[in-house]
């Protein structure tokens, strides 16, 4: 999950970056489909109001705000996520 001032200004070079086919644009930005799953381009603010968590400063341009897992083994993964700063988990 990416977050930036103004996350449009960043599609043209993800979509060549991470040779999608489908870009889908959403309230509070845009997500690219991948095989594996999916990339999503926040304003500071969505990422704050989605999350309950501060968005990483974006003064400098695009950052890497989160990053989603999903998979079987939920325990371990629980157990160090919560040994993190911000951790959600949702069914």
């Amino acid at each position: 999950m990416l977050v930036a001032d103004d996350p449009a200004e960043h599609r043209e070079f993800l979509v060549a970056f991470t040779g999608a086919e489908k870009v889908e644009a959403t309230a509070d930005g845009f997500r690219i489909a991948l095989p594996r799953g999916a990339i999503d381009m926040l304003a500071p603010s969505a990422f704050t109001r989605r999350f309950d968590l501060a968005a990483p400063d974006t003064a400098r341009g695009a950052r890497l705000a989160a990053l989603r897992f999903s998979g079987t083994a939920v325990a371990p993964a629980r157990q160090t996520a919560r040994r993190g700063a911000g951790y959600i988990e949702r069914s």
